[in-house]
């Protein structure tokens, strides 16, 4: 092996080993140091979150996974001496496995980890390269990156897009609880966290906030204690608070889910739901008390469903 063809073989050989394993030593040239690279990254995924769609339209972690094997599979029919494996290749049919279940998903990544160690393999003893060969060799580290960066995205907009239900149990009937909480009048009464009074003007309810007034609207009266309601905080920008009470033997359940908007820090959405466990803490504090001292107020709307309906 000439001098140059050694040179490039061990830059090649490096490479390789942080894609796929992580920067060793003190050296990244595609990743930050410390890095886990492909292999390491993927035993932190399970199936469900590899045949998750980050997106209508988007395709999966799986379908990335499932495409980055057939390519080095490629690489490793043309090493042990294939002419030209890619005259026949059909990259299409690598996109098509977009799910996966808990033993096809290890499998999978076994599959992967055998061929990208038999392509280091391969590419750490060949000793001769021409342009052809090189700059292939040199497409797998910068092909594989490409696609360990798209799966990072996947995984980032997973984590930006994040939900968390809260809830609390009410010692009152789920229909009173439905009552009070679906007519916006009540709201500075247990939304103290967010709501410090209430109106009503010609295009709907609005509520003052520490953030400045937003409008409030809740969904049509219905029978199934659906309160879900939308906050306009802006003209153009809804917000909607997916909430529910149901009832749970002589008293009910109430359940809010915060939407983790994109953008939103993990301190402030941890913020943010603090503040609304608080709110439901608040609103069992006043129904229980209300329901002692006298009947609850009645919405104007509507009344939910009892047990039974």
């Amino acid at each position: 092996m000439n001098t140059t063809d050694a040179i490039f073989q061990r830059a090649l050989s490096k490479l390789l080993t942080e894609i796929f394993d992580g920067p060793p030593g003190g050296e990244a040239y595609l990743l930050n140091p410390g890095d886990p690279g492909l292999l390491r990254e993927l035993e932190s995924i399970d199936a469900g979150t590899a045949s998750t769609r980050p997106m209508p339209g988007k395709t999966t972690i799986a379908a990335h996974v499932d495409h980055v094997h057939y390519g080095l599979t490629l690489l490793n029919r043309w090493a042990a001496g294939e002419a030209n494996p890619w005259a026949t290749a059909d990259w299409n049919a690598s996109w098509q496995r977009t799910t996966v279940t808990v033993d096809p998903w290890r499998t999978l990544r076994d599959r992967l980890r055998h061929e990208a160690e038999t392509w280091q393999s391969a590419a750490s003893s060949r000793t001769e390269w021409d342009d052809v060969s090189a700059a292939g060799a040199l497409a797998s580290a910068a092909h594989t990156a490409y696609h360990l960066g798209a799966i990072r995205q996947i995984l980032a907009g997973m984590a930006s897009h994040k939900s968390k239900t809260l809830s609390v149990s009410i010692d009152c009937p789920a229909e009173r609880v439905y009552a009070f909480v679906s007519n916006p009048e009540n709201l500075p009464k247990w939304a103290t966290a967010f709501v410090r009074s209430v109106s009503k003007t010609s295009s709907g309810w609005v509520a003052e906030t520490p953030a400045g007034p937003v409008g409030i609207e809740f969904v049509p009266a219905n029978e199934l204690g659906v309160l879900d309601h939308f906050v306009r905080p802006a003209p153009g920008v809804e917000i909607l608070n997916p909430m529910r009470v149901v009832p749970n033997g002589a008293g009910s359940e109430v359940t809010f889910t915060l939407l983790r908007l994109p953008e939103m820090s993990d301190q402030k959405f941890a913020e943010d739901a603090g503040m609304v466990q608080r709110d439901l803490r608040t609103l069992k504090s006043v129904l229980e008390k209300d329901a002692v001292r006298r009947p609850l107020p009645e919405s104007p709307r509507s009344s939910p469903p009892g047990p039974g309906r």
